[in-house]
């Protein structure tokens, strides 16, 4: 049941149903929440349409654009979070690009990961370059499992004929991986520094 002082901007739509492990729980009832944990939640969506489709693949012809626009926009969220944090770590003053091209916030992150030993960089920053080069080739921006055609009137994937999506979601789930890690590690870090300049001021008082 949601608390009245949460129930503000609900209607019969956006509202509590009688099957209440249906709820979900979201703004102040749920978080708050950061880009990374968006990110988690639109990968997982993703890995649970991938699963029910290799249960069930009725409809996969045009089901296919949707689930690849989830995964997408997990992957700019992934991005845009460790934008966020890395440079802090780095003691870099560069701000998250609000952008739906991929590659212009994983250009702003990917020298300071290769800085980072914490983070893995000779294992993981192949992954991630690799999933985002295949990514980005066939959709760099955002807008191909969106719509049919661009603004232009051009049909997409005029160049792409089949999409597996097992192998799809194997490549997916190994890019959450890396990014789950090193979500994982960023958060122990800035704890860290956090706590070390906490220190140093109570030194310096």
């Amino acid at each position: 049941m949601s608390h009245p002082q949460f129930a503000k901007n609900q209607n019969d739509l956006f509202a509590p149903g009688e099957s209440s492990h249906l709820n979900a729980c979201v703004g102040h009832n749920g978080g708050p929440y950061d880009f990374d944990d968006y990110s988690r939640g639109y990968f997982w969506a993703g890995a649970r349409l991938v699963e029910s489709l290799q249960e069930n693949s009725n409809g996969l012809d045009v089901v296919i654009y949707p689930v690849v626009f989830v995964y997408r926009h997990g992957i700019e969220l992934a991005l845009k979070h460790l934008t966020r944090y890395l440079p802090l770590l780095c003691d870099e003053r560069e701000e998250v690009k609000q952008t739906h091209k991929l590659l212009d916030n994983w250009n702003i992150i990917r020298p300071l990961i290769i800085q980072c030993d914490d983070l893995d960089p000779e294992n993981t920053v192949p992954i991630v370059d690799d999933i985002l080069t295949k990514f980005t080739k066939i959709d760099a921006s955002g807008e191909v499992f969106r719509f049919p055609e661009s603004r232009r009137g051009e049909k997409h994937l005029e160049h792409t004929s089949i999409i597996n999506i097992e192998v799809f979601g194997e490549g997916m789930s190994t890019l959450y991986k890396v990014f789950d890690f090193w979500f994982h590690v960023t958060s122990d870090l800035c704890y860290a520094k956090m706590e070390t300049q906490s220190q140093d001021n109570r030194i310096s008082d």
